[in-house]
């Protein structure tokens, strides 16, 4: 179904008074920007492969040089009339830690006087274009997890979890009396099947779905859905959502008011995001995989407009979770003497001997492991989960990148629909089925426990599910449903460090002179001088008149979001020495998208206006001059 048909549909759902109002069971909403500064590192690709680490946010890895949609927490909080509480927080990143994941609960629990260690259920979007430096392995220099995400930043780290914390607080705090709907959406056109090694074109297209009504309108969509989040080479140096963003906003877009979607991520080891077909127009686009998302965007937006007209609401859903923790490495598994012999874990093994057309299984794979952990930096010990139900739908986590064969095994013996998150909570690389893991290829190689791993953390999580499913029924209490089970692993200790001190900046304030007009299908730049990027990535907003250009959804049209890019020069660079710096922030503006819901800003006179975080002081404000956007693109004559 087109994407115009989509729009009017969506309000119409959204405008449906409840039949029944709502009753005590509650959610709400949250959300928070992850302050990263434009030159860190991101984390996934690994520290090569695309220039020199420059800025000093960036240690191993390349600087990152823009932000295409800005990285964030999305959190979504639901309680039950029995006071059972569930926050599912989305972020911007490559995985999950169970570290990371322990110290957010925590903290937010400590602001909000309430206890988050089963409730916080932490999914991430598998961008590899989202900030590194938030592992701290222990103080080892030169371990694996260095190659993952760069060297431990402490002084971001306290940003980063700062950010978290606070979208949790807002969700909480912003619980208010809901009503649930629950369905599985079918889209095979948004993945396609990457993993050739095991001879197969085989996806799962389910699309779980959650729909919160409040006040008679639908405020809140969560989804899940196996997509591997990443478009964005590591060649475009970008910090980014990347894949799930796209796809979130034109959700968004297809509703004619502010709803907060939540995209998490599920099975997507060997689910890469393909191409879909969509109608387009001509526009402009940032970079190659611009259009990608935007297709992808339409796709899955069309997929929803046409299940939400059938939803049937709860008034009182049952809300139960449970985080649990499980040991693992060569005994746990089960290992035989010589096989996969790694004491402390290893990764990178091998790669395959057969094609798409010839699957072969590869002798010795288990012991072709390229790197190796140490005594002293080891591979994890044990990993945690969640489990529990919401409403209709059993809720799951799983830590790390499964393949799609080992989670079909474990939905088949879950029954009904799951609510998957994969990427949650923990990660220990990818897992695959033993059967698939011996064929080699990149997910293959990249399981911390080798070949045993996927099967092995699959039965943990249906057994807690079992024991936790107990729980839910009083049968057991929470405590015997986690009996005999290790201690989780503490939170990242934060060593002390000296905060870093923003460089002198000089210009703050000057701005080129922006364009008179710009076609419809080329990109509108404007560059304005402003501080060192520690300091906040600038505002921009989108003005006609003296009004802030809205998007579909009433929420406007800015930096957060994939109409607009933000880029950095600085000069003198950062390699060298300066007493002062300009610091060049470029923001571009495609005046239409080329697919699915969006703004377009052909025939109207628009000024962008920035403003400048500096040290110290007020914020500094830069508007430009009118700009028209011509309505004919280039190509049709425009001049």
């Amino acid at each position: 179904m087109g994407r115009w048909w989509l729009a009017g549909a969506l309000s119409v759902v959204a405008c449906v008074e409840p039949e029944v109002a709502p009753g005590v069971f509650e959610a709400g909403f949250g959300a928070a920007r992850i302050e990263a500064p434009v030159g860190i590192g991101t984390a996934g690709f690994g520290p090569f492969g695309a220039g020199p680490s420059d800025a000093p946010f960036s240690q191993l890895f390349p600087s990152t040089r823009g932000i295409h949609g800005h990285p964030g927490f999305r959190a979504a909080a639901m309680r039950d009339a029995e006071g059972d509480l569930v926050v599912l927080l989305r972020v911007d990143a490559v995985g999950v830690f169970a570290q990371l994941r322990h110290d957010i609960a925590d903290r937010a629990g400590e602001a909000l006087g309430m206890d988050l260690s089963d409730a916080l259920v932490i999914g991430a979007t598998h961008t590899h274009s989202g900030p590194g430096r938030v592992l701290n392995a222990g103080g080892t220099e030169g371990s694996v997890f260095d190659v993952l995400v760069d060297t431990f930043h402490p002084g971001f780290y306290e940003r980063y979890t700062g950010a978290a914390v606070e979208a949790v607080v807002q969700a909480v705090e912003d619980l208010a009396p809901a009503r649930l709907a629950q369905t599985t959406a079918s889209n095979g056109d948004c993945h396609a099947d990457r993993r050739c090694e095991d001879g197969e074109s085989h996806t799962n297209d389910d699309l779980a779905l959650m729909a919160i009504e409040r006040d008679g309108r639908i405020e809140g969509l969560i989804m899940t859905y196996a997509i591997h989040g990443t478009a964005l080479g590591i060649d475009q140096l970008l910090l980014s959502q990347d894949v799930s963003g796209h796809i979130e906003q034109s959700v968004q877009d297809a509703f004619d008011h502010p709803t907060h979607v939540l995209l998490f991520n599920a099975w997507a080891a060997d689910m890469s995001p393909s191409h879909p077909e969509v109608p387009t127009v001509p526009a402009a686009a940032f970079h190659g995989q611009h259009l990608r998302m935007q297709a992808l965007g339409a796709s899955m937006a069309d997929t929803v407009g046409e299940v939400l007209p059938g939803l049937a609401f709860q008034d009182d859903p049952d809300v139960f979770v449970q985080l649990h923790h499980a040991l693992i490495g060569r005994d746990e598994i089960g290992y035989d003497e010589g096989e996969f012999p790694y004491d402390h874990g290893a990764t990178f093994c091998g790669s395959s001997s057969g094609s798409c057309e010839s699957p072969a299984v590869v002798d010795g794979l288990d012991r072709m492991c390229a790197l190796t952990f140490r005594e002293d930096a080891p591979a994890p010990d044990r990993f945690t989960y969640s489990v529990g139900v919401i409403g209709e739908q059993a809720l799951v986590t799983f830590p790390g990148e499964p393949g799609t064969r080992l989670v079909e095994g474990m939905l088949d013996q879950l029954g009904g629909e799951v609510f998957f998150v994969g990427y949650g909570q923990d990660y220990l690389g990818y897992s695959l089925s033993e059967d698939d893991w011996w064929m080699g290829g990149y997910e293959a190689s990249g399981a911390l426990w080798g070949p045993g791993q996927g099967d092995y953390i699959a039965a943990r999580i249906l057994e807690g599910f079992e024991r936790s499913d107990l729980a839910r029924q009083g049968e057991l209490t929470r405590d015997e449903a986690r009996a005999g089970e290790p201690e989780r692993l503490e939170p990242f200790p934060l060593p002390s460090f000296d905060p870093y001190q923003p460089a002198p900046a000089v210009g703050v304030g000057e701005a080129e002179v922006a364009p008179v007009a710009v076609a419809v299908d080329e990109v509108l730049s404007w560059t304005v001088q402003g501080a060192d990027p520690w300091l906040g990535t600038p505002r921009l907003e989108v003005l006609e008149g003296d009004e802030t250009v809205l998007r579909p959804s009433g929420l406007p049209l800015d930096a957060e979001g994939y109409q607009v890019q933000v880029t950095l020069a600085v000069d003198p660079p950062w390699s060298e020495e300066a007493d002062a710096r300009r610091f060049l922030w470029t923001f571009g503006v495609v005046p239409r998208p080329s697919a699915g819901p969006g703004v377009d800003l052909s025939g109207r006179t628009v000024r962008l206006r920035v403003t400048l975080p500096v040290d110290g002081g007020e914020p500094v404000v830069v508007t430009s001059d009118p700009i028209e956007v011509l309505v004919e693109p280039i190509d049709s004559g425009a001049e």
